[in-house]
């Protein structure tokens, strides 16, 4: 359920893209032989990407840095940082740090949703093993690709656009030929790679050498700390279970119990707003339109679960023929997510067609 993380999902998802090119030849169109792909392999050691995301009001710096298993190094070692948070990753150990909130999140890595991508690709070991071409080939849809010469410096790049339909994204990125290494990489949240990308990575640095400290941790003074386990981490989960499940009625009863029993907690605020998503998911749209009121009033923080509020209040409103405060509502929708302000995102279209519709009537 957690949303409130850096977002760098996306930088996953581009540097699965790295390694499929290390591993695969895709513009001659032939897999490289097992020696060669273990030797490039062996060679790839550190990643460091520096770019942009999307983020209100305009676009923020980030940087982004992998190490692989080596004689020094941990299996897998990661740090992600621009000015809103951090995570560092420590093997299957990631703190994730909320500068806003002055709050550090501590939990296995694997289970952190942003995060899978990255334990997916250390997890089948192509160091070791190999499979690795026969695995990615099945992360992306739509592969295109074209060979161009760069005009600066004459050399050959491929140009790659593929998607990721499961996740309603796409990526376009650049490749050296002669390396098959990526030059750059954009990312947005559609598959049909329209408006500003909500990631673009503009410098890619490979096998440099990155010191210890920078995957180094220290929570930093007066912050609260959130280890997976506690009361509140475990009632969260059982209650976000039955709601995936469908089990609502139950699952409101164990949101209240958040609610009621955490209330200033980030978990306990959350859960007010989802005693709403499921009383609108039950029909029940007059219940779910007052803990929707209540839950914004007391949801303090700016991102998809306030986004997702507005959303179903606005229909909720609809159901009941009460269009002004459906229209409030959408409009609130449009801005209420400065995690991701991408305006293309498929919420937000549908949001546009509510608003054009009511316009219309």
């Amino acid at each position: 359920m957690r949303t409130r993380t850096a977002r760098f999902s996306t930088v996953a998802a581009v540097i699965v893209a790295v390694l499929a090119i290390t591993l695969w030849d895709r513009a001659g169109g032939t897999a490289w032989s097992m020696g060669q792909t273990i030797a490039a392999l062996q060679q790839l050691k550190t990643i460091h990407i520096k770019g942009t995301r999307l983020d209100r009001p305009g676009r923020i710096d980030f940087e982004c840095w992998m190490r692989w298993a080596g004689e020094t190094a941990s299996p897998f070692q990661m740090r992600y940082e621009d000015r809103n948070g951090v995570v560092v990753v420590q093997g299957d150990v990631a703190y994730n740090y909320f500068r806003r909130d002055n709050e550090v999140d501590i939990k296995r890595g694997p289970q952190m949703e942003d995060l899978k991508f990255w334990y997916r690709a250390s997890e089948f070991s192509p160091w070791c093993t190999g499979k690795m071409l026969e695995i990615l080939k099945l992360f992306t849809d739509d592969w295109q690709q074209v060979v161009q010469t760069d005009p600066n410096t004459g050399t050959e790049q491929v140009h790659v656009t593929c998607s990721y339909r499961p996740g309603n994204t796409s990526i376009s990125f650049i490749v050296d030929r002669g390396t098959k290494l990526i030059q750059r990489g954009r990312m947005w949240s559609n598959l049909q790679r329209e408006g500003d990308p909500g990631l673009d990575a503009r410098t890619f640095l490979y096998n440099e050498e990155i010191p210890d400290e920078v995957f180094a941790f220290e929570i930093p003074p007066g912050a609260k700390v959130v280890i997976e386990g506690s009361e509140s981490n475990v009632l969260t989960e059982e209650a976000n279970n039955l709601w995936q499940n469908g089990d609502y009625a139950e699952a409101i009863q164990v949101f209240r119990q958040v609610h009621e029993r955490f209330p200033d907690s980030f978990e306990g605020k959350l859960a007010r707003l989802f005693v709403g998503v499921c009383h609108y998911r039950q029909g029940q749209f007059d219940s779910a339109i007052a803990a929707y009121q209540q839950g914004i009033r007391e949801y303090p923080w700016r991102d998809s679960w306030l986004e997702l509020a507005y959303f179903d209040l606005g229909r909720a409103y609809l159901e009941q023929g009460q269009r002004e405060k459906a229209r409030e509502a959408f409009e609130s929708c449009l801005t209420a997510n400065e995690e991701n302000p991408d305006p293309e995102r498929s919420r937000l279209q549908k949001v546009r067609a509510y608003l054009t519709q009511l316009q219309d009537q």
